[in-house]
């Protein structure tokens, strides 16, 4: 049989494989080759993905756009890390790109083709960023700046694109003090930003005031920032007031950064003397190995703000690790610093900055020395891990032996909706284990407690804490050396198989929960809370009942006889540490120094169990006895062990008022800052006394005065000497 089949039809036929072939061509293929590669990503082939993407970029393929930005630009962060830790917290990126497999220096040179070839789009700023980033960490400006160059030139004037980047070229050219090239692009920027780009024309005027300052010209750069201010402040007025009206802005009070920057460089310039007190800082970002990190984000921040951010938008000192790992900031004005820093998961994976929440870098008199940044290994914990399910009364935790540890603290936490809650446990232990009993766990305390008016907040999670036998727990351990610096620490990032390490967490099912627990798992607090009155009536020593009734319902400032009650009856039968210190607050509160000292005798004998409040308080009722050299004694022992110099102020009045000369009081002072948000400078209190002409004699009789609760007298001598008054109010404070 023939079968006869038209022109037509052939026709047809080809045309619709061609049509096919296209379709394949066009939509199938490239998702084919995208599927191929990331299925060679999830299976742990990043050599065979990279060499998959990298053949078909440069094979022309119809997705190599789409391969640049998928794999080489959308991965890497704008801001240039993933972590970003320092003494204040540290946070990390939520969104993990599996697709990040290129090291920047392999992808730079097809994002410079992306650049060149591609339409301008959003992508197109952060492929800038991610280059001129590669050439500015190897010192190459000329190149950064002609990049930026090229890319300004694809956007019109009326695109965030175009001013993002003229802003940058001028910031690019601050950091390698090319003064003369900033300046030029400041004049020509000026002529062509407009009033719809008001943030730029505020970054714009501060980066003005920057390079005069980099002139050495602090005078002209202060008019510069007076006009500025003058100009924007209106428009800032305008923009708080629509803050005020938007009730779902949560941050009104900060207004604009731009505008808040302008200000705060004026403030910085103006308590500088003279055009020659600024500093240079440097210093390195490295591994304890030696190995140099490259490319890290170092920021120089005020320590006095407590305004935690890892945005680097609005940075004042800001720069990146060379290659050799070195940084440098210039022009910082005298002051108290810290630093922070951002890295890359691979950089931090398995390794952390164990720095301190309160060091701080002085940067002041002669300059400051080199602040180098040491990453440390991670500490191995060894037990209990891998969700282990403890049933006997004690537990034993267990670390590996930290190279140049002295003493060890242990760090105990709960799991609660999602987050993490934690507190210290143990602390100055010799060895790298110890074993508890796991009253001790039950003890202790994680999160918060609750008056009456809040129980429609309460967790019970979090107030059943270790005695929840439902509970998932964890731990940590961080190692300090002989001068009990700390130097190594447990928790932080384990990305890798070889990283990761036995997870620390564990259940705790030594006892059995109460009908009282189970209610407040439930949410049913009232009920919960009758339950374990109940319990208490018929058993007075169950120390379960009374802490959990204790914790339900605080003492307060209302003072609830009843909450008072549970808590006394709760310190008799276990006077651990934290219970007997909330006695002791109480009674000070109350002004009742008899019963601070009976309270605080039960910790007398055990100095494992003494706490540097406790010390305070029963220093303050040695005082109310006017016991004054042992009262001295007493807070010299807790100022050298409190690394928060919280009580120095009562240290500081009794020296003076034991007639120490005031040059040794200012010492003290000055060799043991008090830290903490608005923590008063004692130093400069004290300095300032002595200008006003306050002496000795006049000193004493304050203090005494203060000492004795006699008001009157002591008001009508801050009256007739008016700089006493911030050294009795921050006295007051405690």
């Amino acid at each position: 049989m023939k079968v006869q089949l038209k022109v037509k039809h052939l026709v047809a036929c080809f045309s619709g494989v061609i049509v096919l072939l296209l379709l394949f061509i066009l939509f199938f293929q490239p998702k084919l080759e995208s599927w191929s590669i990331n299925r060679q990503i999830a299976n742990g082939n990043i050599d065979g993905a990279k060499e998959q993407i990298v053949a078909s970029i440069e094979d022309n393929s119809r997705n190599r756009t789409n391969l640049i930005i998928d794999y080489m630009i959308e991965p890497v962060h704008t801001d240039g890390y993933d972590v970003f830790i320092g003494p204040g917290g540290s946070s990390h990126s939520l969104d993990v790109n599996t697709n990040r497999i290129f090291n920047i220096e392999e992808t730079v040179p097809y994002i410079e083709e992306y650049l060149e070839e591609a339409p301008a789009n959003d992508y197109t700023l952060r492929a800038v960023e991610i280059v001129t980033l590669f050439y500015k960490e190897n010192g190459e400006y000329e190149k950064v700046s002609s990049v930026i160059e090229e890319v300004v030139s694809q956007f019109s004037d009326d695109d965030y694109i175009y001013h993002h980047l003229n802003i940058l070229a001028i910031e690019e050219a601050l950091d390698v003090k090319e003064l003369i090239i900033a300046q030029e692009k400041i004049d020509e920027y000026e002529h062509e930003v407009t009033d719809h780009f008001q943030d730029q024309k505020m970054q714009l005027a501060y980066l003005q005031a920057k390079l005069y300052v980099n002139q050495g010209q602090k005078e002209k750069a202060v008019l510069h920032l007076e006009d500025a201010i003058d100009q924007f402040s209106d428009w800032h007025d305008s923009l708080l007031d629509e803050f005020n009206d938007d009730e779902g802005y949560t941050n009104r009070w900060l207004g604009s950064p731009y505008y808040n920057n302008l200000i705060d460089l004026q403030e910085e310039l103006l308590n500088v003397n003279g055009d020659g007190d600024f500093h240079n800082l440097e210093g390195k970002v490295m591994k304890s190995n030696g190995e140099p990190l490259s490319n890290v984000v170092v920021v120089l921040r005020d320590a006095a703000d407590d305004f935690y951010s890892s945005s680097l938008e609005n940075e004042r000192h800001y720069t990146v690790t060379n290659a050799d790992g070195s940084f440098q900031f210039n022009h910082v004005a005298p002051g108290s610093y810290q630093a922070y820093i951002g890295l890359s998961f691979e950089q931090v994976d398995g390794w952390v900055w164990p720095v301190d929440m309160y060091e701080t870098i002085e940067v002041g008199g002669i300059g400051a020395e080199p602040y180098n940044i040491v990453l440390t290994p991670l500490i191995d914990t060894h037990t209990p891990t891998k969700y282990e399910v403890i049933e006997e009364n004690e537990i034993t935790f267990s670390w590996e032996n930290y190279d140049g540890a002295h003493s060890y603290s242990l760090f105990v936490g709960i799991q609660v909706d999602g987050s993490a809650l934690s507190s210290p446990f143990k602390e100055s232990i010799k060895e790298s284990s110890i074993t508890v009993s796991v009253d001790d766990l039950y003890n202790q305390r994680v999160g918060v407690m609750f008056g009456e008016g809040e129980w429609d907040n309460v967790q019970g999670e979090s107030l059943l804490a270790f005695t929840n036998t439902e509970g998932t727990f964890f731990w940590s351990v961080s190692a300090f050396n002989e001068a009990g610096e700390l130097i190594g620490q447990s928790n932080g990032y384990r990305l890798q198989e070889e990283t990761m390490g036995d997870i620390p967490f564990f259940h705790l099912n030594e006892r059995k929960m109460t009908e009282a627990d189970n209610l407040l798992l439930e949410g049913k607090i009232e009920k919960a809370y009758a339950t374990y009155k109940k319990d208490v009536k018929n058993n007075s020593d169950d120390v379960h009942s009374l802490r959990m009734l204790n914790r339900i319902k605080a003492v307060s400032d209302e003072e609830h006889e009843e909450a008072l009650a549970y808590l006394l009856a709760l310190g008799n039968v276990n006077p651990i540490p934290d219970i007997v210190v909330d006695i002791m607050q109480h009674y000070s509160n109350k002004g009742s120094w008899v019963e601070v000292r009976k309270w605080y005798e039960k910790m007398v004998g055990d100095e494992s169990n003494r706490s540097i409040s406790a010390d305070a308080m029963y220093g303050k009722a040695l005082i109310m006895d006017e016991e004054y050299e042992e009262a001295r004694q007493l807070f010299r022992d807790t100022v050298e062990k409190d690394t928060l110099n919280s009580y120095v102020g009562y240290l500081i009045a009794l020296e003076l008022y034991h007639d120490n000369s005031f040059e040794n009081v200012v010492r003290i002072a000055d060799s043991n800052p008090q830290r903490g948000h608005e923590a008063p400078e004692w130093a400069n209190i004290l300095k300032e006394m002595k200008e006003d002409g306050i002496n000795n004699e006049q000193l004493k009789e304050a203090i005494y005065l203060f000492f004795t609760n006699d008001k009157d007298r002591l008001h009508k001598l801050i009256d007739e000497k008016e700089s006493l008054k911030p050294f009795i109010d921050s006295l007051k404070s405690f």
